[in-house]
């Protein structure tokens, strides 16, 4: 039996194996697919923090999975024929020239290009709105001068969910200035984009402000589903900031919605060795758009019929 170790940063402050305090369903929608994957005969181990890493594919102390929802603690080495890699880049894991057994999702360089937006958009300029590094005030004011639209959006590098998301008026600049001098932190740590207006919808899908991720490995997307803002004035449509989230199925999207992301799926496929990952993407005023990439640390979506994302996603562990 293969052994797949899914790796956390760090334990849970309720020592529980695996638990979202945030989102009480998604324990489910997680443990439904563990289930499939022990019937499919990969064991579960869970492992919490970067302490009981010995190497890219041994590590001491974690959680195996019994199913439906229970673990059992277990100590000593545990050998990893895949790991499930669910830390952030600067957890230096996976030790880069250290030899694997084990096949690790995601490579460090994709987990680069999926935990920071400036390096997303320099790696596939033409897939993004025009986006500008913030360096320092003095020269964000002439580059702004780039940007065509009237209003810009800000984005830290390094945050998800929505965090720190702001929308600036080019007309007002000052108070953009004012900002970045209350927080020098995002110098060199933040950029600012074209805003782009989708509430134009998706023609036989949605009316109105959204966006749609897509969920993706094995050179396929195994799941699409659409994030729409609930308050109207609202331009983001995260689910942690309120967003509501749907299932698509693919078939039901225009073609050009799926052709836009198909030689971004080819390409990342090829050069990055199969990563599970998310696109985020939303039709503007001025076309489909990127808006970001999401690594292995995505989360599932709500529960419902899930069987065919289960299904698409048991090919890429087992």
């Amino acid at each position: 039996m293969k052994t797949l170790v899914i790796l956390f940063e760090k334990e849970n402050k309720s020592g529980k194996a695996f638990e979202f305090l945030d989102i009480p369903f998604m324990d489910k929608v997680y443990f439904d697919f563990f289930d499939l994957l022990l019937e499919s005969g990969l064991s579960v181990i869970i492992v919490r923090g970067l302490e009981k890493i010995i190497d890219n594919s041994t590590f001491t102390q974690g959680f195996i999975y019994l199913g439906k929802g229970e673990f059992k603690k277990t100590s000593g080495q545990l050998k990893a024929d895949i790991v499930w890699d669910r830390t952030f880049l600067n957890s230096n894991y996976p030790k880069i020239g250290q030899e694997s057994k084990a096949e690790i999702l995601n490579l460090p360089e994709f987990k680069l290009i999926t935990e920071n937006k400036w390096e997303t958009y320099k790696k596939y300029p033409n897939y993004f709105p025009k986006t500008i590094l913030v360096k320092d005030t003095e020269s964000i004011i002439k580059e702004l001068e780039e940007i065509e639209t009237d209003k810009f959006v800000f984005k830290p590098l390094d945050l998800y969910g929505g965090k720190g998301v702001e929308l600036f008026n080019k007309k007002d600049i000052s108070i953009f200035i004012e900002f970045l001098n209350k927080n020098p932190n995002y110098l060199l740590n933040s950029l600012v984009q074209e805003f782009c207006d989708s509430s134009i919808g998706i023609k036989g899908v949605i009316e109105g402000n959204h966006d749609l991720r897509f969920m993706t490995t094995n050179k396929k997307v195994l799941l699409c589903y659409l994030r729409t803002p609930t308050d109207p004035n609202e331009f983001r449509s995260n689910y942690s900031l309120g967003g509501k989230l749907t299932i698509v199925e693919t078939e039901k999207l225009p073609r050009e919605v799926l052709e836009f992301i198909e030689p971004l799926i080819s390409e990342i496929y090829d050069e990055y060795k199969n990563p599970l990952y998310s696109i985020d993407l939303f039709n503007t005023t001025k076309g489909l758009k990127l808006i970001e990439l999401n690594g292995p640390i995505t989360g599932f979506p709500e529960p419902g019929d899930l069987k065919r994302f289960y299904d698409n996603l048991l090919e890429r562990f087992v």
